[in-house]
C-alpha cells in the first residue's frame, strides 16, 4: 500500500530532487485472507472463491438470456486524421454504407450475433476530432444515417455501439494545458512513443474530473446509442493541479459513479477495466490473454477469465492485429474469449500518413474470409458453454489443457502438432474437442 508516492520534485527550471509526497494518500487499506483446502487449494479454487466473494458483494451477476451462438465483435474505423504538407486533413476509411455492407456480408456467412462498433465517426476522425465533439464526419455520412445504421443492425438481431475515448487525447484534439492531468512533478501526464515516425508521439491523459464530466455530457447527447469506451477502466490518474487537485481514491469514486450513471439504460463496453468498474459495465474488450513473460513464470492460466466467464462477456484483442495465428485461436477457445476484429472499408494504402499506419492491414475485403473461419471455429467450441461458468482449468500433459464448465461440458485444447488421447477423448494436433456431460 503506497501512502506516500516518490516523485521528482522540481526545485528550479533545470533541477529536481527525488522525494516522497508531503501529505499521505487518503486511503484505508484492508486485506481479506481465505484459507482453502482440498479441491479448492488450487488456482481454479482461488478463482471460484474470488468469484463467490464478488457475487456476495454485488459486483458480479450471472448472465441471463444468452444466445445460442457466441458474439463476434467487429469495430469499423470511420475516419482518421491525415498529415499534410501545410495543414492536416481527414481521410475517410469506412462510410455508413460500407459499414452496412460489412454487416450484411457477415450475416450472409451465417454470423448473426454481431456486436458492431463504429469508431472515428466524429468530425476529424479517430485521432483528429476535437475533444468532446459529437458532430459526425460529413464524408462518412449524416447523423440520421448513423441512426438508421444502428436501427438496421439492432433490427437484424445484432448490437450497435459508438466508440469513444474520454480519457486520452493528442495535441491536435484540444487545449492540452487545460484538459490534461498534472503529475506530482508538475508535468503533463502523457505516454511517449519512441517511434519518431509516428504522427503523434505523445498521448495525454485527461484530468479525472474533466473526463468524468465529459463522459456524462457525451452520454446524454448520445442517449440513443450504446457505448464502447476505451481506457477509462484501466487509467486511474491523480491530478496535482492547483485548481483541481484530486487523489486516485477520489478518481476511483468519481469514475464508478459516472459509469453507474451512464450505464443504467444502455449497454456499455469498456477496454481492459480493473475490478472497481466490473459492477457497472456490460462487456469487456481487449481482455489480457498473456502473462508478463517474466522468466520466473512457467506458464499462464486464465485466472481473470475463470472469475468472469458466465458473468461478464469478454473479447480477445483484435484477431487481425497479431492474434490470428493457430495458437492464438486455440488460446481464445481455452480462455473462453470471443473473437474481435478491427476493419475498414478502404484499401490498406489509405492508412499511410495517419496515426493508424502501424495497424498495417484493416481492409475488410482482405480479412473477410479469416473473420468467417475464425468465428466458426471458436463458435464450434464455445457455443456449447454459452452462459456457463468455468469451474476448473488444468494442464493434463504438456501442451494439453482441459477446461470444465458448470453445465457439465469440458473443452480440451491440444497445442501439440500430434494427436493425443486424454480422459478417453482424442484431440487432434493443434485442435480442440468438446465433451458434453
Amino acid at each position: 500500500f503506497e501512502y506516500r508516492k516518490m516523485y521528482n520534485k522540481p526545485v528550479s527550471k533545470s533541477n529536481s530532487i527525488y522525494e516522497s509526497q508531503e501529505e499521505a494518500a487518503d486511503i484505508t487499506p484492508g486485506m481479506a485472507v481465505y484459507l482453502l483446502s482440498g479441491e479448492d487449494a488450487s488456482y481454479s479454487g482461488m478463482a471460484r472463491k474470488y468469484r463467490r466473494v464478488l457475487e456476495r458483494q454485488g459486483v458480479l451477476t450471472r448472465q441471463e438470456g444468452v444466445e445460442q451462438d457466441i458474439p463476434l465483435r467487429v469495430e469499423a474505423v470511420a475516419a482518421e486524421i491525415r498529415s499534410g504538407f501545410l495543414f492536416n486533413g481527414t481521410r475517410t476509411l469506412t462510410t455508413l454504407n460500407q459499414a452496412k455492407e460489412i454487416y450484411q456480408r457477415l450475416n450472409t456467412e451465417g454470423i448473426t450475433n454481431i456486436s458492431f462498433v463504429m469508431s472515428g465517426w466524429q468530425k476529424g476522425g479517430l485521432n483528429g476530432n476535437r475533444y468532446g465533439t459529437t458532430a459526425i464526419q460529413r464524408s462518412v455520412g449524416t447523423a440520421s444515417g448513423l441512426r438508421s445504421l444502428a436501427d438496421y443492425i439492432t433490427g437484424q438481431g445484432g448490437h450497435f455501439s459508438l466508440g469513444l475515448d474520454p480519457i486520452h487525447i493528442n495535441k491536435s484534439q484540444g487545449r492540452i494545458s487545460y484538459l490534461v492531468d498534472t503529475t506530482a512533478s508538475k508535468e503533463l501526464s502523457h505516454y511517449y512513443l519512441q517511434n519518431t515516425a509516428a504522427m503523434f508521439q505523445e498521448t495525454y491523459v485527461i484530468s479525472p474530473r474533466i473526463a468524468a464530466d465529459m463522459l456524462t455530457d457525451l452520454s446524454r447527447t448520445l442517449s440513443d446509442y450504446d457505448l464502447s469506451l476505451d481506457s477509462i477502466g484501466k487509467e486511474l490518474p491523480s491530478d496535482y493541479s492547483q485548481k483541481r487537485s484530486i487523489s486516485r481514491t477520489d478518481s476511483l469514486s468519481l469514475f464508478v459513479k459516472t459509469m453507474a450513471g451512464i450505464g443504467e439504460d444502455r449497454r456499455v463496453s469498456v477496454a481492459t477495466p480493473n475490478a472497481y468498474l466490473w459492477g457497472e459495465i456490460d462487456e469487456i474488450t481487449s481482455i489480457p490473454m498473456m502473462n508478463s513473460q517474466f522468466t520466473m513464470e512457467t506458464d499462464s492460466v486464465p485466472f481473470l477469465q475463470m472469475v468472469l466467464k458466465g458473468y461478464i462477456p469478454y473479447y480477445a484483442p483484435y484477431a487481425n492485429q497479431g492474434f490470428y495465428r493457430q495458437a492464438c485461436i486455440l488460446r481464445t477457445i481455452e480462455y473462453g474469449a470471443y473473437p474481435s476484429f478491427l476493419v475498414m472499408g478502404a484499401e490498406n494504402s489509405q492508412l499511410l500518413k495517419t496515426p493508424l499506419v502501424d495497424r498495417f492491414s484493416l481492409c475488410f475485403d482482405d480479412w473477410e474470409g479469416t473473420i468467417g473461419t475464425t468465428y466458426q471455429r471458436v463458435n464450434a467450441a464455445l457455443s456449447a458453454v454459452e452462459g456457463a461458468a468455468m469451474q476448473e482449468h488444468r494442464a493434463l500433459i504438456s501442451g494439453v489443457v482441459r477446461v470444465k464448465y458448470d453445465n457439465g461440458v469440458s473443452v480440451y485444447v491440444n497445442y501439440n502438432s500430434d494427436a493425443v488421447t486424454v480422459d478417453g477423448v482424442t484431440v487432434e494436433g493443434l485442435d480442440f474437442a468438446v465433451k458434453r456431460g
